[in-house]
């Protein structure tokens, strides 16, 4: 009777002890250090203090992270901030300053950015080249400028150009977005809407900008 007794107490022992584990290690975001290094170009590397919590997709393999800073991203890595904190990247080798609003899902590339879904606040100081942003159905030609970026569930995307000038090109027509201009774009195969930019649109575009560059864009309603 006290062997069984015995037994019981430690196999309900080692049960819990599962049980513990099991719960406490699916809860907890993984520290930036237990994902592997990839094996591509580095791109861009995380700025954000306080730390703030995003999905990594890397080779295929997804990584629930808490984000440090100088946390490195490579080309071909997926980012889902899942956090209520914006995460500030910066450019590696470019003076590049992207901004993912919470929710925004992005790939990177080389000399690429698909934004797949959220709001995105991209700073082109130097750009060598062309770097080009992908959102459904259309390409952002890029060569130093200031834009907010937002795509839709329905797949319909903003574009708001704070400063400079890029191209948009969709269905084999390129068209051009001037500073303080917006562009609509529908659903793929929908035709392209360019707007003035609102202030009310865009707090970021009175709390970023000069008072000569909201006098600039003002002036154009």
């Amino acid at each position: 009777m006290f062997l069984r007794f015995r037994f019981f107490s430690v196999g309900l022992v080692f049960f819990l002890m599962f049980l513990v584990t099991d719960f406490t290690g699916c809860s907890s975001a993984q520290n930036s250090k237990s994902i592997p290094p990839g094996k591509t170009e580095k791109v861009f590397v995380v700025d954000s203090t306080p730390k703030a919590l995003a999905e990594i997709t890397r080779a295929q393999e997804k990584y629930k992270i808490e984000l440090e800073k100088s946390f490195i991203i490579f080309a071909n890595d997926e980012m889902l901030n899942v956090s209520t904190e914006t995460v500030k990247l910066v450019g590696v080798v470019d003076s590049y300053t992207f901004y993912l609003k919470p929710e925004a899902n992005v790939a990177f590339g080389e000399q690429t950015l698909a934004i797949i879904k959220g709001s995105t606040r991209l700073e082109f100081r130097k750009v060598k080249d062309c770097y080009k942003v992908k959102i459904p159905g259309a390409i952002l030609a890029i060569r130093g400028t200031t834009l907010e970026v937002k795509v839709n569930p329905d797949n319909s995307s903003e574009v708001s150009l704070l400063e400079g000038k890029i191209e948009i090109t969709r269905d084999s027509k390129t068209d051009s977005l001037k500073e303080g201009e917006k562009a609509l774009l529908g659903p793929e195969g929908a035709s392209i809407k360019i707007v003035p930019i609102s202030p009310s649109d865009t707090p970021d575009f009175i709390n970023n900008n000069s008072p000569e560059q909201l006098k600039k864009s003002i002036q154009k309603f």
